[in-house]
């Protein structure tokens, strides 16, 4: 018995090429979905990160003034030896 696309009923076939279809606008849907969520959170994190680096710079920049203000006090305090 070979197979003929003749065969086929057209109808059912149509209904699954519709199905098919169906859940293919389905994926892309999802995917445009979960590609605008992974965007949104890649800027909160990028927003997050940016202020972790601001914070950790003052932090930089405190301790370099505090090193700076203790050698200034060590180099005075060799005055009174």
């Amino acid at each position: 018995m070979s197979w003929n696309i003749n065969d086929l009923d057209k109808s059912k076939t149509e209904q699954s090429i519709s199905n098919e279809e169906a859940r293919l606008d389905m994926c892309r849907e999802n995917l445009d979905k979960l590609t605008q969520e992974l965007e949104r959170y890649k800027e909160e994190t990028n927003n997050k990160l940016s202020k972790y680096y601001e914070m950790i710079a003052k932090i930089q920049r405190s301790i370099d003034a505090g090193e700076q203000f203790v050698n200034e006090c060590k180099e005075h305090l060799k005055d009174f030896d």
